[in-house]
């Protein structure tokens, strides 16, 4: 997992922009609750997502599985808001399950460093 600084999500956002990234852009969650909304409404989750750390796992290794080749998840939480670790432990392994798939997390300026949380 990659926690990109606003200099470094404006660069991802570039290269996808001129098709050099495939890209999944899932803004907001200043909560729990809130974020599974923004994913819910960035991959058209299923009506019958659990809203829980259990479903958003395995409805993200569908998406996952859907996808062909390299392919990007950038989650730009709402600024301010908690950076939950049960969300970025499932963000995590859903990486390491899902060949292809890099995820990366906005954090505030002075707030990166690269690797698994």
């Amino acid at each position: 997992m990659i926690r990109l600084e606003p200099d470094g999500v404006d660069q991802l956002l570039l290269e996808a922009m001129y098709g050099r990234v495939h890209l999944h852009v899932v803004d907001g969650g200043f909560d729990r609750d809130s974020t599974y909304d923004a994913f819910v409404e960035t991959f058209d989750l299923p009506e019958h997502f659990g809203h829980n750390l259990d479903a958003l796992y395995d409805c993200l290794l569908d998406v996952a599985s859907r996808h062909v080749g390299a392919w990007t998840l950038l989650w730009r939480p709402t600024p301010g808001g908690e950076q939950d670790r049960g969300l970025m432990g499932v963000l995590g392994d859903v990486e390491l399950e899902s060949e292809g798939l890099t995820v990366a997390v906005s954090v505030p300026a002075g707030h990166a460093r690269a690797g698994a949380s």
